[in-house]
């Protein structure tokens, strides 16, 4: 390659000074080199796609600027276009290049790179009466429409893009006829704000292929010659996006005004939220669905302040699974109010930090739930005097029947022993009932939770109604999730086989597979007409209560209890959890039923 003549040096002057402003316009990133392939111009947009200063890169070789290697170059220059590798601010990226032929004062190549983050300078395009026989071919080469019209907005001349998306014709004479059928805009109206303030932009409009475009134009004017060039650039499919972006708020709007919650987003640091449907009066959203947030924040009650401030300073919101959130707010006139908060924090493309998530009224929920609460206290009271009294009484019956039974002769006194024997069972019945009631009572009051079964069995352990039998606790590490009264129903199972198994030496508690736990005795077993009736209320030989809250209990989480075990081979109780109700312990070993 020929070497640079430092007594030749190049400069942006040897571009025609009617070029230099249009080429800074131009969204695509530009270079014009002479015939020893030295840069004598870059403009704006090529120089913020390679990160150096504009004014640097003129008297550089096109090769060391780019990056790009010398065989290349030559032959894209000789193609005239094709793809080249640039090395740019943000790496190695394949550009799409048109070179075409500038004449000026000296032999120039300017070469047009398809580059998508270039951008429109602010400066005005002051151009020449000749600038359509000068400029022509390489505005041609312009992937844009470009229109050049008089102040009028008569058109004086079209880039081959234009004419082919547009099908301009000599028969169009205005770039109203341009427009779409449907499209009400005054051309002439925009092409006087143009000369007023040497440029002007439309950010959409349609025009007559169907199309959106944005259109930016600059004045072109010198002595005795003005006009104005129009750049016009396809955003169809930003359009397609931004309208369905618009039906998919107003579906999203219409849900939450339907199903009572408010959608937001906080960018991370901004002292603005995004708030969609609040519901009240106290806050004012702009155009935009934006509010500050210290807005907002002032109609949270002052006890919830501090949690809500850690969620949205990111202290405790998780990036997969919902934050849940209760907290009190004052976001229409009245009293505070209950609401629920869900939210996640997510990463855009740019990597911006964004919270989102969804706020819920749910005061008539937590009103109705307190409502509940007091009444089931005070019937909870209610019941704990009118059960301690009625024990009190039936202990007392209790002792009275029992010494009955000891000072009546043991000749001839067969039936009254018998009648007192009936009476202390009877009373000890009661007793039952009155725990069963209370136990019943507490039956869902509280929420489910994970219950670890290896420690529940071994807190079974001390328990005088095992009468010897062994335990054999092979559940550690299991955990189910159920109803805090899950030992109860434990309790239940382990002390219906002791009691009615016959001849038990042995009860374990294992888990053979995920989602089943089994509670097995080496008694005497459950005959199979009782199978299914042994969970029936009063279906036993003494109260029928035990099995039948055992099966209410697990209710509650979705588990099942079945009784599976061979008549005469022992007992075996199987309960069947769902499977995202059931953690099976770690490296645990496992069993066969």
């Amino acid at each position: 390659m020929a070497t640079m003549n430092h007594e030749d040096p190049v400069s942006d002057r040897d571009v025609p000074a009617e070029l230099r402003p249009l080429l800074d316009n131009h969204w695509c990133g530009t270079l014009v080199v002479d015939d020893l392939l030295r840069v004598v111009y870059a403009n704006r947009a090529m120089a913020d796609f390679l990160g150096q200063e504009q004014g640097l890169l003129a008297g550089s070789y096109a090769t060391g600027a780019l990056g790009c290697d010398e065989e290349s170059w030559i032959s894209l220059l000789e193609s005239g276009e094709g793809m080249l590798s640039i090395a740019g601010r943000r790496g190695i990226e394949d550009v799409p290049v048109i070179v075409r032929i500038l004449d000026g004062e000296r032999p120039h190549r300017t070469c047009l790179f398809d580059l998508r983050d270039g951008f429109l300078s602010d400066a005005p395009y002051k151009g020449t009466k000749d600038i359509f026989s000068h400029m022509g071919p390489f505005l041609d080469g312009f992937k844009h429409p470009i229109v050049v019209s008089d102040l009028d907005s008569r058109i004086l001349w079209s880039n081959r893009m234009a004419q082919e998306e547009f099908g301009i014709t000599d028969a169009d004479e205005s770039c109203q006829d341009l427009l779409g059928p449907g499209t009400e805009y005054d051309v002439s109206l925009f092409c006087q704000e143009v000369m007023r303030n040497e440029e002007a932009k439309v950010d959409e409009l349609e025009l007559r292929n169907g199309g959106f475009y944005s259109i930016r134009a600059f004045a072109l004017y010198e002595e005795g010659a003005e006009g104005i060039v129009h750049y016009m650039r396809d955003v169809s499919e930003v359009h397609r996006v931004k309208g369905e972006m618009e039906r998919v708020r107003r579906r999203l709007d219409l849900a939450s005004r339907a199903a009572g919650f408010s959608s937001f987003v906080h960018r991370n640091g901004s002292p603005m939220i995004e708030i969609d449907n609040v519901e009240g009066l106290l806050l004012s959203p702009d155009e935009e669905s934006m509010v500050t947030l210290d807005a907002m924040l002032n109609l949270v009650h002052e006890d919830d302040m501090g949690e809500l401030l850690s969620v949205i300073e990111r202290e405790s919101v998780p990036t997969d699974d919902p934050l849940s959130l209760i907290f009190r707010a004052r976001f229409r006139p009245g009293p505070y109010q209950w609401y629920r908060l869900l939210a996640t924090s997510i990463l855009d493309e740019d990597g911006e930090d964004y919270l989102s998530g969804a706020v819920f009224n749910i005061d008539d929920v937590v009103r109705t739930q307190d409502a509940l609460r007091q009444v089931n206290r005070k019937l909870g009271l209610l019941s704990d005097i009118t059960s301690h009294d009625i024990r009190n009484q039936t202990t007392v019956a209790m002792g009275f029947a029992e010494l009955m039974r000891d000072l009546l002769p043991e000749q001839g006194g067969e039936e009254l022993h018998k009648m007192t024997s009936k009476i202390f069972e009877s009373l000890s019945k009661v007793h039952e009932q009155l725990d069963f009631a209370q136990d019943y009572h507490q039956l869902g009051v509280h929420e489910p939770r994970w219950m670890d079964v290896g420690k529940k069995v071994e807190s079974l352990r001390d328990e005088p109604a095992l009468r010897g039998a062994e335990l054999l606790n092979d559940a550690e590490g299991v955990k189910v999730f159920a109803d805090p009264l899950f030992r109860k129903v434990l309790w239940n199972l382990v002390e219906n086989s002791v009691r009615h198994g016959g001849d038990v030496k042995t009860v374990r508690i294992h888990s053979p597979e995920h989602g089943v736990l089994v509670v097995e005795d080496d008694g005497d077993g459950v005959e199979g007409h009782l199978k299914q009736r042994i969970f029936e209320r009063e279906v036993g030989e003494n109260t029928g209560l035990g099995l039948f809250l055992a099966t209410e209990i697990l209710s509650i989480t979705s588990i099942e209890l079945s009784e599976e075990g061979v008549p005469g081979e022992g007992a075996t109780f199987v309960l069947r959890a769902p499977v995202e109700n059931f953690q099976p312990a770690v490296d645990q070993e496992r069993y066969r039923l």
